[in-house]
Order: C-alpha cells, then sequence, then structure tokens
C-alpha cells in the first residue's frame, strides 16, 4: 500500500483575517511558529507517523522562494519517511483546484488513498485512525469531524450524517444552525476523486453554457462547496468523527490556543521537544513553568519566570526579572528587566522597555472557536516604552508606543 499527502497552503492574497501577524514579508501564514516549529511542520510529523506515506506535495500560490527553505530542511529531517515539495499553482485555483490542477501527479505511483489537510488548522492529527476507517468503509473519501458548541458551528462546514457513519448533507458556513458535526479540515480521499471531480466540473461546464454565463473559469474548485457537498448530497462520502484536539487558526488571535495545544501535546508525548532546563543550580538561571519551548540562540536572564504556555523564537533576549506566560514571542524581540507578556503575541523585532507590560485576556467560551477575541498582539518592529501598559490591543508594525493603550486597533 502507498499513501500520499497534499497540505493546502493558500496564498499571499488570502488569510487577511490572520493581519497583522502575515504582514511582514518573511513570515507567510502557514510558517507562522506554533511549538516553536512553523505550522505546517506539524501536519508533516503527524504523516511521518503513516508508515506507507511516501510524498506530500504542498501546493498554494505562494512564490517558490517562500516555501525553499522549509522545504529542503523538512526533506533532511523526514528523509526516512517520505519526500516534501512544493507545487505553485499558475493562479489561485481555489482549494480544490490545485490538487485537481496536480492530479497525474497525486496519481503516479497508483497510492491506494492520498490526504489532504489544510494548513490553517492545529490538531492532534489522528491520521492512522482515520485510514483504517476509511478503509473499512471505502467511499470516495472520508472527512475529519468534530463536535463544537452550537453557537459557533455556522462559522465552519456543517455535516449532517446518519447512523452508519455516511454522509447525507454538507453545508459550508450556513446561516442558520443545521448541525454541532463539522469538517476538521482533514480529509481522506481515493484516487478516483478525480473521476468525480471531471464528472462535476462537467456539469458546471455545460450548466454555464446554458445560462450563457460569462467569466466562469473551469480551473477555480473550491473543495467543500463544489466537490464535497455534491459528494455527500450523492452519499459517497464517510464522516470520522474523532474527539481529538483541534483548533482553527483563522484569526491572528486564534494562534494562541493553537500554540498552547501544541505545548500540551509535548508534555504528554513528545517532552524532548519542550525547553530542557541547563544543570546549573536554581540560582543561575529563570525558573521555567512547563510547558515551554525556547529556541537554542536565545538568551534568557536569570531571575525571569517564563510559562506555562509559552513559546520564545530564536535570538531572543529576555532580561532579569521579565515575567512571560500564555504567549508567543518571536524572533529577535528584546523584553528589557522586569517587562511583562501575558495571553499576547509578538511579532519579530519588537523591543519592550524596562517595566512595560503588554497583556491580553484569558481564552474565554469555546477555544475551538475561529476567532480569539482579547489577546494582544503586536506586529513587528514595534517598540513599547518605558511603564507603558498596553493592554488587549491590535498594533501594526513600526510602531513606537509611549502612552498606555486598551481595547484598541493602534495603526
Amino acid at each position: 500500500m502507498v499513501t500520499k499527502a497534499v497540505i493546502l497552503t493558500g496564498g499571499p492574497s488570502r488569510g487577511t483575517t490572520f493581519r497583522p501577524l502575515n504582514l511582514a514579508q518573511d513570515m507567510p501564514k502557514p510558517l507562522f511558529p506554533l511549538g516553536g516549529k512553523p505550522m505546517i511542520w506539524h501536519q508533516l510529523q503527524a504523516l511521518s507517523e503513516v508508515s506507507d506515506c511516501t510524498e506530500v506535495f504542498l501546493i498554494g500560490f505562494w512564490p517558490e522562494e517562500t516555501f525553499a527553505a522549509f522545504v529542503n530542511e523538512s526533506n533532511i529531517e523526514f528523509k526516512d519517511h517520505f519526500n516534501v515539495r512544493y507545487l505553485r499553482e499558475w493562479q489561485e485555483l481555489g482549494t480544490g483546484g490545485g490538487t485537481y490542477h496536480f492530479r497525474d501527479l497525486i496519481a503516479k505511483g497508483s497510492p491506494t488513498a492520498f490526504f489532504v489537510i489544510h494548513s490553517d488548522i492545529a490538531c492532534a492529527f489522528p491520521l492512522n485512525d482515520l485510514r483504517s476507517f476509511h478503509e473499512r468503509h471505502r467511499g470516495v473519501g472520508t472527512i475529519q469531524a468534530a463536535r463544537v458548541n452550537k453557537d459557533v458551528a455556522h462559522k465552519y462546514g456543517c455535516i449532517v450524517s446518519n447512523e452508519n457513519a455516511l454522509a447525507i448533507h454538507y453545508a459550508e458556513k450556513p446561516d442558520s444552525f443545521v448541525s454541532d458535526l463539522v469538517s476538521t479540515g482533514v480529509y481522506l480521499f481515493d484516487v478516483s476523486l478525480f473521476s468525480e471531480i471531471k464528472a462535476i466540473m462537467d456539469s458546471h461546464y455545460y450548466k454555464q453554457l446554458a445560462s450563457e454565463e460569462i467569466g466562469f473559469d473551469e480551473e477555480i474548485l473550491r473543495l467543500e462547496q463544489d466537490v464535497i457537498r455534491p459528494l455527500a448530497d450523492a452519499q459517497k462520502m464517510y464522516v470520522f468523527e474523532t474527539d481529538v484536539p483541534w483548533r482553527p487558526i483563522k484569526s491572528a488571535g486564534s494562534a494562541l490556543p493553537a500554540n498552547a495545544l501544541y505545548l500540551g501535546q509535548y508534555q504528554s508525548k513528545q517532552s524532548k521537544l519542550l525547553y530542557s532546563e541547563p544543570a546549573e543550580s536554581e540560582s543561575d538561571h529563570a525558573e521555567i513553568i512547563q510547558p515551554v519551548t525556547i529556541d537554542p540562540s536565545a538568551t534568557i536572564s536569570k531571575g525571569c519566570k517564563i510559562g506555562p504556555f509559552v513559546s520564545i523564537g530564536p535570538n531572543v533576549v529576555i532580561k532579569e526579572g521579565a515575567r512571560i506566560a500564555h504567549s508567543i514571542i518571536q524572533r529577535n524581540t528584546v523584553v528589557e528587566a522586569h517587562g511583562c507578556i501575558v495571553y499576547s503575541i509578538i511579532g519579530a523585532r519588537c523591543r519592550l522597555a524596562p517595566w512595560a507590560r503588554v497583556e491580553g485576556q484569558p481564552f474565554t467560551g469555546d477555544e475551538s472557536a475561529p476567532t480569539q477575541s482579547g489577546i494582544c498582539i503586536l506586529a513587528c518592529d514595534v517598540l513599547v516604552t518605558r511603564d507603558v501598559l498596553i493592554r488587549s490591543c491590535i498594533v501594526l508594525p513600526n510602531k513606537s508606543l509611549s502612552t498606555s493603550a486598551a481595547c484598541q486597533v493602534l495603526l
């Protein structure tokens, strides 16, 4: 048996809800660090546990150089498992169009099935369980699904299934309540999907001709609306319901619960990925409350208190007496003495002067909601001057903040 995988990465004109974290030219959303690793590294890590997965395709509309370094590093790290390759769409083809456009590469070697995974989700990814379920039912495809709060279900792709786990209806972000069972953005398809897509596209094409509608682009295809919905109506899709931790990553603030999810997984299953405290006596280093990841190039002074649920990136400097909890600190940021960061995301090359404080609010309500309000977010190259408090604000790049602010967007 041979399995392949597709990770949908989108493109530079998408993901505007993730601003201001993706405003930096060198930080596309799929590479944003979660748990100290790029967002899509976690999908690769999960796929490495699928024993017969031989090839992973990153499909999107980003320039080739965007993923060049990541692909090279991944091919070294996962060389014993699979080959990683980036495939650039010639134009934006939609979430289903890119997969169909590269169908010959995906089908090469006659794989028994292939995964399709969105890049902007955080999950425990029970891919082997998903595959076992798919092999028992053998529909055209299987949707990994989860239960969410009924109040937010309409923000997702909602699924209605019968007692045999057969999908009988799919609605993408319906106006009214349909079901609290939603797609998690993880799918497993047979290669027969491509013939089904061909039939769907032919049907769309002839309908457009009959209506004489101008401007129809037969290459653009939305996976959920244009493919999964008609397949569900035709009862060719099955639903694998799981209760593993899952977080969508739509808004910038939603990156923080996603980061906490991965750090929690490290603590229970991959403790080697967490920060390992040095052998010196306690008085010689910071107080660490796990789970925490700290890049080896970061400098952490004694007397700091860091954690829980903190990720610190490359070349970050944390001075004596600083306090950081429930936060992401990106590369080349400096936190001066006695600075405090709580429930916040700090972009690259920021600086907090002594006694500066940046704080958001704890996660409230359903952590699987696609947005999280109250998280404080500093984009890249922001300076917070001495004794200033920034609370639950979104700060755009290249700002110098000399007065305190709360619950504002600082342009």
